[in-house]
């Protein structure tokens, strides 16, 4: 992995589903510099989160998550029932969207 090539393209990672009989859960799962374990354990503790449908002052919510060692923010806007993720730990990034809230 490259940090300096800008067309580097993460590795995909399966899902995480949060409720098996539902379509919540983890989605779009990218993983760059870690594997994608680790990344599935990252986003599974997001299913902790409380999504906040709003309505905010500037149309977005913001959320924060440790987990792994990795530092992570979110967010959503308030017309959007889902939520945007993104993780750093040194180099290593994971990335995904929580969908189904």
């Amino acid at each position: 992995f490259d940090l300096c090539d800008f067309d580097a393209e993460p590795a995909p990672c399966p899902a995480v589903s949060f409720a098996p009989e539902r379509s919540d859960g983890a989605v779009d799962l990218g993983a760059w510099d870690t594997d994608c374990q680790t990344a599935q354990a990252v986003a599974g503790a997001s299913k902790a989160i409380a999504f906040d449908p709003g309505p905010h002052a500037d149309g977005t919510a913001s959320y924060r998550l440790k987990s792994q060692g990795f530092t992570c923010s979110g967010s959503s806007l308030d017309d959007e029932p889902t939520i945007t993720w993104s993780c750093l730990r040194g180099t290593a990034v994971v990335r995904w969207t929580v969908r189904g809230l």
